[in-house]
């Protein structure tokens, strides 16, 4: 877990650069940390799941994140995830979802 002084400085630096995709290395070099002060600082602030982490954006996992102004809505956790299986040569295409039921997908 990162100390709070971290974590703050580590969150300042982002926010102050909003909508820019931010790199480990650079937040670290910039403030004078190591790359692990940095990477335990974010993994903690994304698995403490406070208003704080709705503002970060992962691009690279452990590598980079981008800070946005407007926080990000939370999962909807009613909705699944469906994956494409095959594209029928009558253009139809079939998914499943994470319980292996198959489907047709249609346009609506």
């Amino acid at each position: 877990m990162g100390s709070p002084v971290l974590k703050e400085q580590v969150l300042r630096y982002l926010a102050s650069k909003p909508g820019e995709t931010i790199w480990r290395g650079d937040i670290a070099k910039d403030l004078g940390f190591t790359d692990q002060q940095v990477s335990t600082v974010i993994a903690t602030v994304l698995r403490e799941g406070r208003e704080m982490s709705t503002h970060l954006v992962i691009i690279d996992k452990g590598r980079a994140w981008r800070w946005v102004d407007k926080p990000s809505a939370p999962l909807d956790s009613t909705k699944r995830l469906f994956e494409e299986v095959a594209t029928i040569p009558d253009g139809r295409i079939l998914v499943k979802d994470t319980e292996s039921k198959v489907y047709w997908l249609t346009e609506v």
